[in-house]
């Protein structure tokens, strides 16, 4: 064979490739498409993000559900819900949701860092300590 012709037949084998695979996308009907696992399942791309996120060709847009156990004494919805001192039960320096701790016991290098610039936030439906912008 010529090597005109294998490099013919190796372009037109990668062409077909690349069809086949982007009619996977294009025959899945994207109206069954309902939730962020079919976006996937259907080849859409997961936007790198926390939580991960797809958008389908017709503009339906899908958030990953995470699903993740926090211990109530750890669980926040916003940066008031949580408080540092000793932990009610354990008298341990703790960080947490604010009915779990004793905020009359301070542990000040625990809560505010030695440098003084931690504070508390609520990341992600979970009490932190962070530094300080």
């Amino acid at each position: 064979m010529k090597k005109n012709t294998k490099i013919f037949f190796g372009v037109l084998i990668i062409v077909l490739v690349a069809v086949a695979g982007s009619s996977y996308v294009l025959l899945t009907p994207l109206a069954e498409i309902d939730s962020f696992e079919d976006c996937i399942n259907a080849g859409f791309p997961a936007m790198e993000s926390y939580p991960r996120q797809c958008n389908t060709a017709d503009g339906k847009h899908f958030v990953e559900d995470i699903t993740i156990d926090i211990p109530a004494e750890e669980l926040c919805e916003v940066d008031e819900d949580c408080a540092c001192g000793v932990h009610i039960d354990t008298r341990d320096c703790f960080l947490g949701n604010k009915d779990y701790v004793d905020i009359s016991e301070q542990c000040p290098d625990y809560c505010t860092g030695i440098a003084g610039n931690r504070v508390l936030k609520c990341m992600y439906n979970r009490c932190a300590s962070t530094v300080e912008n």
